[in-house]
C-alpha cells in the first residue's frame, strides 16, 4: 500500500516538474502573445500589422485570407487578415547607401535637387491564383517568389537597364508582362525569360526622353483579349498621356489613344481594364478606355491638394483615393462620382520613401487596406467607413526614449506625435498623450526628450521665427502649456535638454549655438564659434533617412555639450553626399569653453554619442565604423570593429561607462566593451531600422526604439572592469609617460592598466599628482591694476603676463569685472577671457594629470577619493581642479 502511494506521489511530482520544465522551455512572448526575439525581456508595443519600413505597395490575396505588403527597399511580408499576425517574410532590404557613402542619386537637369534612393522596389504583381509574387526594381531587376513558402522561383534577374515600371500576370498565370522605362513591354515566361516584346513609345515622342521612377499602368481589357499600357509623352514641348493597346491573339497594335494636351497623371485602372482614373490639374476624371472618352468627374474642390494614389474595388463599384497634403483617404461611388466617406490618416507622416500603390480592396470589395509611411497597415469597412483591427502602441517610428519613476517606466516619443509611458517590467502601456503640432513642426526631426520623460522640447524645421515647444506629457493637452521660444533667426537645426531639465541648448541656421534657462527662457550664454563655416551654412543635419539623429547632446553629468557639424568645404546642404558631417564640436557647458576640434571621420558621421563622464565622444559613420575620440585632444582613442552592413544609425553609452551600443542598417543592435572594443552582446529582433538606444540606470538593460513602431528591452551581460597583470615599477613610469603622449589610443591603454591596479596606481599617483597651486594674489592684483594704466607698454606687458598665468587667473579677472572699471579696462579683461573660451591642446604635463584623473575615477575606493578630493582643492580656475570637482559629483566611492 505504501509503495502504491509512494508511486503515485512520485508520479505527481514528476508530472509537476515536467510541466515546470516545459513551461520554462517555452519561448517568451509579448502581451499580444507574439514571440520575443532571443535575449529580449519585454516588447513595448506590438508587431501586429507593423511592416517595419515604408509600405510602398499593398496587395490583397485572391483567397481573402492574407494581405501582402512591400517596403520601398525590398522586404515583402504576408499577413493574416483576421489577426494581423505576420505569416512569413521574404525579400532582402537593399542597402540605400553606396560604396562611396552617398545616400542618393540625383536626376539631371533643372530638377537635380530631387533625390532618389539608388535601388527601390518599383512594381509588384500577384498571380491570379495567389501562388506567385513578382517584384521589379528601379534598377531593372526581376524576382519571382512562391508566396506559400517564400522561396525564390526566379532569383534577381536583370531584364532591362531601365526601371521596371509595371508588372502583371497573364491570363491563367501562363506568363508575366513587364513594362520598363525604356518604353518596352516585355513578355516573360515564369522562369524570367523574354519571349515577346512590344514597343510602347508614344508616337512622335523623342526616344532620348529621361524617365525616372515612373508610375505607369499595365493591364488586360476586353475580357483579356487586349493588353494596354500607359506612358507619359512629350511632343514639341506639350505633354500628354499615351495609352497603347495590342491584340494578344494577333499581336497587332491598335490605334494609340492620347489624352491631353495637358499635364496628366494616370492613377488607377479598373480590374476589368475598361476604366482609368486620371488626374488633370487637381480634378479626378473617370475615363472609358474602350470608348476613348471621359465618363465623369469626381466631385472634388480641393485645389492645391492633388490625389497621390487610387484604387478600384474588384466589383468596380468603389474608388479609393489618398490626397498628398491633407493626408485624406476618400471613398467614391464609381457610378455617380459622389464621395461616400473620408478619413484623415493621422498616421501618414509624409515623405519616407516612394509609395506607389498602397491602397487595396479585399476580393469581396468589403474592406479597404492602406499602408502608410507609418509602416502600419490599416483597414476600413467600406460600407460604414469604420476602421478595423485597431492595435495598441505607436503608429510611427520610435524616435526618443527616456526613463521615469526611478527607471520603472519607459517613455517613448514617436513620429505619430504621441508620448507613451510603459511599464518596463511587463511592457504594459500605462499612459498615452498626443499633441497635434502646427504644420511647421509636423515631421520635425529636431527634438529632445527630457531624461525623466517629463518634458518634450521641439524645434520647428519650417517655423518662420524658430519657435520651440515645451510641455509635460502626463498632463492633458492645454494650449497654455506651449511656450514659444524665439531662439534663432530662421530655422533651427538642433535642440537638447540637460539631464536635470534646467538648461536647454539650441543651434540655428545663422551658425550659432546657445544655452538657455528653461524656467525663464532667457539666454545663459552664446557658445563660441571660432571660424564661421560659410556664408550660407549647410548644417541642416536631420540624421539618417529621417531617423532624427540628435545634432546636440549633453553628457550625462550635464558638464559637456557636443554637436555634429558639417564639412566646412561644402557650401550648401547636399543630400547626395553622406560625408558632409565629418566633425564633432564639444563645449564645456558650465564655462562655455570650446575644446579642440574633433575631425573624426572622412566617411561621414551619421550619429554620435557622448560618454557619461564627458571624456569620450563616439561617432557612427556611414561606412559602418565607430570611432571614439578623446574630448581633451580630439584624437581617436579606439576604432570599434566594423559593422557587417551599412551605416551606423544609433549609439548610446551605458551609465557605468563600460558599454557602447550601436545599431546599423541591418536592424541589429551590437554592444561592445567601451575600452577594449570586444563585442559582448548582439540583439537581433527589430523589423525596421533602429532609431534610438538607451541603457537603464544600472546598465543591466538596453532599450532599443525602431522604425517598426516598437521598442525592445534587452538583458545586458555583467561587465566587470577588465584586469591585467600587475605592472612593475618601471612599467608604471612607462605608463606615466604614455599618459603625456600624442597617441590617444596608447594613453587609453595606460588609463585602463592604472585603473585595473588600484593600490599600485593610487600609490604611484600620490607621488606624481598635486593640486594646482593658486596664482600669486598680490602679483595678479598688480597685473590687473596695470591693465588700467595710461601707458600702452605697461598694459601690453600686463596682458602678456596674465595670459601666461593662464586659466587660474580667471576667477580674479571675473571678480574684477564685477567691480567699477573704466569701459576700456573692462573690454581689455573681456578680451583676455574671450581668448580663453577656445581651449588649447593641453600641455604634456596637463594631459598626464587629466588622464590620470580619468583612471582615478574608475578606482572607486577611499584612497582614490582622498586623492581626487585633494586635487579638487587646487586653484579655482584650473582645468584639473574643475574636472576633479566634477569627478567627485559623478562617482560614489566605497570604503575599504
Amino acid at each position: 500500500m505504501l509503495s502504491t502511494k509512494r508511486a503515485i506521489l512520485l508520479f505527481l511530482l514528476a508530472f509537476t516538474l515536467c510541466g515546470s520544465v516545459s513551461k520554462a522551455l517555452e519561448p517568451p512572448v509579448d502581451l499580444e502573445g507574439d514571440p520575443l526575439p532571443e535575449g529580449a525581456l519585454v516588447r513595448l508595443g506590438t508587431t501586429r500589422w507593423r511592416h517595419g519600413d515604408v509600405i510602398a505597395i499593398t496587395l490583397h490575396a485572391p483567397d481573402g485570407h492574407t494581405v501582402i505588403t512591400a517596403s520601398t527597399y525590398g522586404v515583402i511580408r504576408v499577413w493574416d487578415v483576421k489577426s494581423g499576425r505576420l505569416l512569413r517574410s521574404f525579400g532582402q532590404a537593399w542597402n540605400p547607401v553606396r560604396g562611396d557613402g552617398s545616400l542618393f542619386h540625383a536626376s539631371e537637369g533643372p530638377n537635380a535637387a530631387v533625390m532618389m534612393p539608388n535601388v527601390i522596389l518599383n512594381a509588384l504583381a500577384l498571380s491570379n491564383d495567389g501562388k506567385l509574387l513578382a517584384a521589379g526594381t528601379s534598377g531593372g531587376q526581376l524576382t519571382i517568389w512562391e508566396v506559400t513558402t517564400g522561396q525564390e522561383r526566379v532569383k534577381s534577374t536583370q531584364i532591362s537597364e531601365r526601371a521596371i515600371a509595371a508588372l502583371v500576370f497573364g491570363p491563367q498565370d501562363k506568363y508575366l508582362v513587364a513594362k520598363t522605362n525604356d518604353q518596352i513591354v516585355r513578355f516573360l515566361d515564369l522562369e524570367g525569360k523574354e519571349f515577346r516584346a512590344f514597343d510602347a513609345w508614344p508616337a512622335g515622342a523623342p526616344k532620348n526622353m529621361s524617365f525616372g521612377v515612373s508610375r505607369d499602368l499595365l493591364g488586360f481589357c476586353k475580357k483579356d483579349t487586349n493588353l494596354f499600357a500607359t506612358s507619359r509623352g512629350v511632343e514639341k514641348g506639350v505633354s500628354f498621356l499615351s495609352v497603347k493597346q495590342w491584340n494578344l491573339q494577333t499581336g497587332t497594335e491598335l490605334p494609340e489613344l492620347r489624352i491631353g494636351p495637358y499635364p496628366s497623371e494616370v492613377l488607377a485602372a479598373s480590374v476589368d481594364g475598361n476604366m482609368l482614373l486620371l488626374l488633370k490639374d487637381y480634378a479626378l476624371i473617370l475615363w472609358d478606355l474602350e470608348a476613348g472618352n471621359e465618363i465623369r468627374k469626381l466631385h472634388s474642390d480641393e485645389k492645391g491638394n492633388p490625389v497621390s494614389m487610387a484604387a478600384f474595388s474588384p466589383d468596380g463599384a468603389w474608388i479609393a483615393t489618398r490626397r498628398i497634403f491633407s493626408k485624406t483617404i476618400q471613398l467614391w461611388q464609381a457610378a455617380t462620382g459622389k464621395e461616400v466617406w473620408r478619413h484623415n490618416d493621422q498616421f501618414d507622416f509624409g515623405f519616407r520613401g516612394y509609395a506607389f500603390s498602397n491602397l487595396a480592396f479585399s476580393p469581396d470589395s468589403k474592406r479597404l487596406a492602406s499602408g502608410t509611411a507609418a509602416t502600419v497597415l490599416r483597414q476600413w469597412d467600406v460600407a460604414s467607413g469604420k476602421e478595423l483591427e485597431s492595435t495598441p502602441g505607436h503608429a510611427g517610428a520610435v524616435f526618443a526614449l527616456a526613463l521615469a519613476e526611478g527607471g520603472k517606466r519607459v517613455v517613448t516619443y514617436s513620429e505619430d506625435e504621441r508620448l507613451i509611458t510603459w511599464d518596463i517590467a511587463t511592457g504594459k502601456q500605462l499612459t498615452s498623450t498626443q499633441r497635434r503640432l502646427p504644420y511647421y513642426f509636423s515631421n520635425t526631426t529636431h527634438f529632445a526628450l527630457a531624461h525623466d520623460g517629463s518634458a518634450l522640447f521641439l524645434g520647428g524645421r519650417q517655423s518662420p521665427d524658430a519657435q520651440f515647444y515645451y510641455w509635460n506629457p502626463d498632463k492633458k493637452p492645454n494650449p497654455k502649456e506651449r511656450a514659444d521660444w524665439k531662439a534663432h533667426q530662421g530655422e533651427a537645426f538642433g535642440v537638447a535638454l540637460s539631464p536635470d531639465g534646467k538648461t536647454a541648448a539650441t543651434r540655428g541656421r545663422e551658425n550659432t549655438t546657445r544655452l538657455w534657462d528653461v524656467a525663464t527662457r532667457k539666454v545663459i550664454r552664446k557658445l563660441p564659434e571660432p571660424v564661421p563655416l560659410q556664408e550660407k551654412p549647410n548644417n541642416a543635419v536631420s540624421g539618417y533617412f529621417g531617423n532624427a539623429t540628435p545634432t546636440l547632446l549633453f553628457s550625462a553629468d550635464g558638464t559637456k555639450l557636443a554637436s555634429l557639424l558639417p564639412n566646412p568645404a561644402l557650401r550648401y546642404y547636399d543630400p547626395r553626399r553622406a560625408n558632409m558631417i565629418t566633425s564633432v564640436r564639444v563645449w564645456d557647458a558650465q564655462t562655455g569653453k570650446l575644446t579642440v576640434p574633433h575631425e573624426m571621420a572622412v566617411a561621414g558621421i551619421a550619429c554620435f554619442a557622448i560618454a557619461p563622464d564627458g571624456r569620450t565622444v563616439a561617432a557612427g559613420c556611414y561606412d559602418g565604423t565607430i570611432q571614439q575620440s578623446e574630448t581633451l585632444t580630439g584624437k581617436i582613442r579606439l576604432k570599434m570593429p566594423e559593422m557587417p552592413k551599412g551605416a551606423i544609425v544609433a549609439l548610446a553609452y551605458s551609465p557605468n561607462g563600460l558599454l557602447l551600443a550601436g545599431a546599423g542598417q541591418d536592424h541589429v543592435v551590437r554592444v561592445w566593451h567601451r575600452y577594449s572594443g570586444k563585442l559582448v552582446a548582439t540583439c537581433d529582433g527589430h523589423r525596421g531600422p533602429v532609431t534610438c538606444l538607451l541603457f537603464d540606470r544600472e546598465s543591466k538593460r538596453l532599450i532599443s526604439g525602431s522604425r517598426d513602431t516598437t521598442a525592445l528591452v534587452w538583458k545586458m551581460p555583467e561587465m566587470p572592469e577588465q584586469s591585467v597583470k600587475a605592472p612593475a615599477d618601471d612599467d608604471l613610469n612607462r605608463l606615466w609617460k604614455d599618459l603625456a603622449g600624442d597617441d590617444a589610443g596608447l594613453a587609453l591603454q595606460a588609463i585602463c592598466t592604472f585603473a585595473s591596479q588600484e593600490k599600485a596606481a593610487v600609490s604611484f599617483f600620490k607621488g606624481h599628482l598635486k593640486p594646482i597651486p593658486p596664482p600669486n594674489a598680490e602679483l595678479l592684483a598688480k597685473l590687473i591694476a596695470d591693465l588700467d594704466s595710461d601707458q600702452l607698454v605697461v598694459r601690453q606687458q600686463a596682458t602678456l603676463a596674465i595670459e601666461k598665468i593662464g586659466d587660474v587667473a580667471e576667477p580674479a579677472l571675473e571678480e574684477a569685472l564685477r567691480g567699477k572699471l573704466r569701459l576700456e579696462t573692462q573690454r581689455r579683461i573681456e578680451k583676455i577671457l574671450e581668448g580663453w573660451l577656445i581651449e588649447q591642446m593641453p600641455r604634456p604635463n596637463e594631459l598626464q594629470h587629466l588622464r590620470a584623473l580619468e583612471a582615478l575615477e574608475r578606482i572607486k575606493n577611499t584612497d582614490a577619493h582622498n586623492l581626487v578630493s585633494a586635487l579638487a582643492k587646487g586653484a579655482a580656475g584650473a582645468r584639473l581642479t574643475r574636472e576633479a570637482t566634477r569627478t567627485l559629483t559623478r562617482v560614489t566611492y566605497t570604503k575599504e
